[in-house]
């Protein structure tokens, strides 16, 4: 379990920290909203981290095939 912690963890550290933190308030707004309204939440979080300058350092590593930079912000 602790192996499977440890890669977790490495993996989420990799990931930007922008997009962790987006992700984590919609999921703590998801609790006490009902399914559209969760829908409706969700599409406003994507739609602000879509404009984000990680999102677009995250598309050109991908296309670059190299580690993205993330700037956070």
């Amino acid at each position: 379990m602790a192996a499977a912690t440890l890669e977790l963890a490495q993996k989420l550290a990799s990931k930007s920290p922008l997009a962790l933190q987006i992700g984590k308030e919609g999921l703590n707004q998801l609790q006490d909203l009902s399914y559209h309204q969760g829908l409706d939440a969700m599409d406003d979080l994507f739609a602000t981290l879509a404009s984000t300058e990680d999102a677009i350092e995250g598309v050109s590593a991908f296309r670059a095939k190299r580690k993205p930079v993330w700037k956070e912000r």
